[in-house]
Parts: structure tokens; C-alpha cells; sequence
């Protein structure tokens, strides 16, 4: 698996995500246009109000570089909140553990970096899974009514 800089590009490499209907809902994309819009404006790596930097990856197969997900990671100040989705296709191989690890080790490895967290609704096991092998600890916090998911400096 290889992590490249997200691009307006890869929407039809990820278009595999409006089969999901909860990750269409999230993306708010019905179909290929409106998710390269969205890309479009992640690729500015900044929210509009420039208070936070939105850092999103392609995840691929390293041996054919097929589109496998996305991660993201949302900053502000020291605290980084990272996202994943993965193709539907993909899931339940791993490929979300190992994408999160490597995020996460790269984020601590930036200056100024205090902690990565995800926040993760409480219905939604696969999530939880995929935090939990990645080395992330539920903490008792709650954050827009999802779980924040703390991981500590140093992930394998």
C-alpha cells in the first residue's frame, strides 16, 4: 500500500465509494461530478476559514496502483483528527489498519504535533476495529457525539 497526495484526478479511481450509500451520504456525492468537486476542494489543503489544514491521501496498491481508499487528516494546532474510507470491495484486508498506522506515524513525526485522534460514531464496529488494530484507545470523551479514539506517540 502507498499514501499520495489526494487529486481531483483520483474521484474516478474512488468512484467505487457511491456504492456505499452511508460513504455517498458523507461525501455528499451522488455521482463522479460531484465527487471531484469535492476532491477539488480538499486538494486546497485548507478550510475555508484557513483555521485548520485538511491533508488527504489516495490509498493504493503499491504493486498496480489501484485506488484502494482514503485517508485524511484534519489539523489544528497540535491536535490532528484523521478519517479513512475504503473501497467497499477492499474492506476486511487490512488495508485500512496499515493505511491509519502509517498516517499516524507521520503526523507524529511533524513539528508541533501533540495528538492524533479519530472520532468514531458508536454504532459503527468496523471503524472501532480498524482504530483499535491500529493501535488507537477509546477514551471517555465524546466529540459531536462521536467517541474520540486517542493514539499515543510511537505506533508500531
Amino acid at each position: 500500500m502507498v499514501l499520495t497526495p489526494l487529486r481531483v484526478a483520483d474521484a474516478d479511481r474512488l468512484a467505487g465509494f457511491l456504492s456505499d450509500p452511508v460513504l455517498r451520504e458523507w461525501l455528499q456525492a451522488e455521482d463522479a461530478s460531484a465527487l471531484r468537486d469535492r476532491f477539488k476542494r480538499w486538494e486546497s489543503g485548507r478550510s475555508p476559514d484557513g483555521r485548520e489544514s485538511w491533508l488527504n491521501w489516495m490509498v493504493s496498491s503499491r504493486e498496480d496502483a489501484q485506488g484502494l481508499g482514503w485517508v485524511q487528516a484534519t489539523v489544528s494546532g497540535g491536535l490532528a483528527v484523521i478519517s479513512y474510507a475504503i473501497l467497499p470491495r477492499e474492506r476486511a484486508r487490512g488495508v485500512a489498519t496499515e493505511a491509519v498506522r502509517a498516517l499516524t506515524r507521520w503526523l507524529y513525526e511533524q513539528p508541533g504535533t501533540t495528538a492524533v485522534e479519530a472520532h468514531i460514531d458508536s454504532e459503527n464496529r468496523a471503524s472501532q476495529s480498524v482504530a483499535a488494530k491500529a493501535g488507537f484507545t477509546l477514551t471517555d470523551r465524546v466529540h459531536d457525539g462521536e467517541d474520540v479514539w486517542l493514539a499515543e506517540p510511537g505506533l508500531p
